[in-house]
């Protein structure tokens, strides 16, 4: 049962890795802290996210975006 539960955390720390890593202390490089490309090459997400966008802005199309993972998006 104690393994199951160990499992389950690891599980839970890595999607929180895949969604951003900078969600963790001390992960993100600084300081002085800076925004840059770093912000979205470190999650697959995010870089999917920044193809797709970058792409869309090329055809003129508007973009609303919903998030429910609101401290990944700060």
């Amino acid at each position: 049962m104690l393994s199951r539960f160990i499992l389950s955390l690891y599980q839970l720390t890595f999607a929180v890795c895949s969604n951003h890593p900078y969600l963790f202390d001390n992960a993100e490089p600084g300081p002085p802290f800076t925004n840059g490309p770093h912000l979205h090459k470190t999650s697959g997400k995010m870089i999917l996210l920044h193809k797709l966008l970058v792409k869309l802005k090329k055809q003129g199309s508007k973009v609303l975006i919903f998030s429910q993972a609101s401290l990944a998006a700060d």
